[in-house]
């Protein structure tokens, strides 16, 4: 009918009509369609006929875009940090020979008991991943991987300068006396 005033509400069904599935819709009853709750259903009608439209929660529908983007990263927009091709198997080696080269540092070191307990949880962050670099940026909490790839490889630099330095053994010269008195409490 040419002549018939359109009402609001049939300018909103509309412009909800056109807009993409994934948008929030309102239904009949005036609740609205969640787009991203797990499964939703939507009732979408068109000019000849209704149909039912089921659309996949953002979580789903990326499952499988992961291993395309890890495949597809280029840089890490860091200057002077390039991408890694391997970096899980290489972050789980460092660890790894961190590990090693503590044994190197008596037990009783406090810088040792410190390191190695930090590199078992973060090897064992790598390892339970099962290749899954996002999952593995989230649980160390470090950055992008290549970036914990970098911290891990200054951890194991640091390990061999603390072996070399020995900082546990005691002062070859004794501390002159109230060197070591702040505020009143010595140490000694």
């Amino acid at each position: 009918m040419p002549g018939k005033r359109s009402s609001s509400k049939d300018v909103i069904e509309g412009i909800w009509e056109g807009l993409p599935y994934g948008l929030d819709r309102p239904r009949r009853d005036g609740t609205a369609l969640k787009a991203g709750s797990a499964r939703s259903t939507m009732v979408v009608k068109g000019q000849y006929s209704s149909r039912a439209v089921t659309t996949l929660s953002p979580t789903k529908m990326f499952r499988f875009t992961r291993p395309l983007y890890q495949v597809t990263k280029t840089t890490t927009r860091i200057t002077g940090l390039a991408v890694h091709p391997h970096p899980l198997s290489a972050l789980a080696q460092v660890y790894e020979s961190t590990l090693t080269a503590l044994n190197n540092i008596p037990t009783t070191s406090v810088y040792r008991q410190g390191v190695e307990a930090l590199t078992l949880r973060k090897l064992s962050i790598v390892k339970t991943a099962n290749g899954d670099i996002t999952a593995v940026e989230k649980q160390l909490e470090e950055g992008q991987i290549e970036e914990s790839l970098h911290i891990a490889e200054d951890e194991l630099s640091l390990v061999g300068k603390m072996a070399e330095w020995k900082p546990w053994e005691p002062l070859e010269e004794k501390p002159e006396p109230g060197q070591w008195e702040y505020f009143g409490t010595s140490t000694t």
